[in-house]
C-alpha cells in the first residue's frame, strides 16, 4: 500500500515538531532548576496563595508553576481578591532543586506582605 506524498510529509513533519519539543522540555529540565507555586496548601493561618504575575519583568500570569534557573530574581506576586495595583515584588535568591511556595498575609490596615511560606527539595531534579 502506497501513502500519499502529502501524508508522508505531514508525518514527517509532525516528528520533526515533537521531537524539537521533547528537546525544549529535556533542556528546561537538563540543569538545576527551580520551581515557584502559589502556597496551595494554607498551611498557616491567614496566609493567602500569592499568584506569580511576573519573573525579572517577564510576565508569566496564566501558569500555576513557574520554573526558574537557580540565582537572585525579582518576583511580582498577586492575592487574588485585591484591588488591582497591589501587587508586591519579592527578591528570592532561588536555590537549586528547590521547589518555592508564596504566599501574602494581610495586616489589619488592608496592606499585605508577600513571602516564601515554605519550600520543598524537588526529588528528581540533580544538582
Amino acid at each position: 500500500m502506497r501513502i500519499p506524498l502529502t501524508y508522508a510529509l505531514a508525518a514527517a513533519g509532525l516528528a520533526a515538531t515533537l521531537g524539537g519539543c521533547g528537546n525544549m522540555m529535556a533542556s528546561q529540565y537538563s540543569e538545576p532548576y527551580a520551581l515557584l507555586d502559589a502556597e496551595h496548601r494554607m498551611t498557616m493561618k491567614g496566609v493567602q496563595p500569592a499568584l506569580v504575575v511576573s519573573v525579572d519583568g517577564k510576565s508569566v500570569a496564566g501558569q500555576r508553576k513557574h520554573t526558574i534557573k537557580p540565582g537572585t530574581h525579582q518576583v511580582e506576586v498577586s492575592i487574588s481578591g485585591l484591588s488591582a495595583g497591589n501587587n508586591k515584588t519579592i527578591t528570592l535568591d532561588a536555590q537549586p532543586c528547590i521547589h518555592y511556595f508564596l504566599g501574602g498575609k494581610l495586616a489589619a490596615n488592608g496592606e499585605w506582605t508577600a513571602s516564601v511560606v515554605t519550600t520543598e527539595t524537588i526529588g528528581e531534579c540533580k544538582k
